[in-house]
């Protein structure tokens, strides 16, 4: 078995680069305490990322991203941190379940809140999600699947 690997310590996976106790990492450089994770640059205590770029930590289940601190469940954010199941947020901070928002703070469903009710607001609202199972589960696309790459890509001939 070839791997494609350089400068690396205490790593597994294949064509991984300049990483630290990276572990099942693909396509991946600069990473530090990180594990499957794909097509990813610089990023810190992050799991479960794909297409996740420049000095992105203490993210999980996050997809084509750059510049993240603190978020979860998230889907095409950038320069934002404490984000929770958000998709297309930017320059933002505090979100919780936010759609295409750009420099918001506080907000819970896009609607904007003081930073006491908003944290109140998303503890209760974490904890019915736990309760119903909901959380932790990556948001739903906003496209149908037919539309998608994988579509076409898997589409007969």
């Amino acid at each position: 078995m070839q791997l494609h690997a350089l400068n690396n310590e205490n790593s597994s996976g294949d064509y991984i680069y300049n990483c630290k106790n990276t572990y099942g990492c693909y396509d991946v450089k600069d990473m530090e305490d990180c594990a499957y994770c794909n097509n990813s640059v610089s990023l810190k205590d992050c799991l479960d990322m794909s297409n996740s770029y420049y000095n992105s930590e203490l993210c999980y289940e996050v997809m084509s991203e750059m510049n993240l601190v603190n978020c979860n469940f998230c889907v095409t954010c950038f320069d934002s941190h404490n984000l929770d199941h958000c998709e297309h947020v930017y320059g933002s901070h505090d979100c919780f379940g936010c759609f295409s928002l750009k420099g918001a703070e506080y907000c819970i469903f896009n609607e904007k809140y003081s930073r006491e009710e908003y944290e109140k607001k998303v503890a209760e609202i974490k904890k019915e999600m736990m309760e119903s199972g909901e959380y932790m589960r990556f948001p739903c696309p906003t496209y149908p699947y037919e539309d998608s790459n994988a579509a076409m890509h898997w589409a007969e001939k």
